[in-house]
């Protein structure tokens, strides 16, 4: 993901809207599972549940359920 990020040179605010495919102004696991699909390409029999969750759980760093713009911004800049 951070790859993406940087590939594409965009704000956070802008890789956020791209997260949240849904625009309810929070990422869940159906927008990581559309980002995956749709973005990455990444094929449908390789975005499994599991997947998804880990993926979730790592950004989801306090367990809020629901990863907002600051979580995304932290995993963005804190990752080497």
């Amino acid at each position: 993901m951070k790859h993406w990020f940087n590939l594409e040179a965009l704000k956070i605010e802008d890789a956020f809207r791209v997260l949240d495919s849904d625009f309810d102004g929070y990422i869940g696991k159906k927008d990581i599972e559309k980002f995956l699909k749709d973005v990455l390409h990444i094929s449908p029999k390789d975005v499994t549940k599991d997947r998804i969750n880990r993926i979730f759980k790592l950004m989801d760093e306090f367990k809020r359920g629901q990863i907002e713009l600051t979580d995304l911004k932290r995993l963005l800049t804190d990752m080497p």
